[in-house]
């Protein structure tokens, strides 16, 4: 199961002072998804005051859009059609 990272809740911890690490760390993130939320932040210009009132979905979608909303997969479906398995 893939599971969304919590934009949210990296930029709070970053607003508080805590490394990207020490989020990672803290919260059992993977290190580049943390970077990932921070450099999105940065290249956006958004920061913990921005989205302290949006809700965990709405941070997220505002950082990726396009990338796991509802219904949606985190990598585009494979093109399998006219895929042939040999069976054995």
């Amino acid at each position: 199961m893939v599971r969304k990272i919590k934009a949210k809740l990296v930029l709070q911890l970053r607003n508080q002072g805590l490394s990207g690490r020490a989020i990672a760390s803290a919260q059992g993130m993977a290190r580049n998804s943390v970077q990932a939320v921070i450099d999105a932040a940065d290249q956006f210009k958004v920061g913990w005051n921005d989205v302290a009132e949006m809700s965990e979905g709405e941070v997220y979608s505002a950082l990726f859009s396009g990338r796991g909303g509802p219904g949606s997969a985190t990598r585009p479906a494979a093109d399998i059609e006219g895929v042939v398995v040999p069976v054995e």
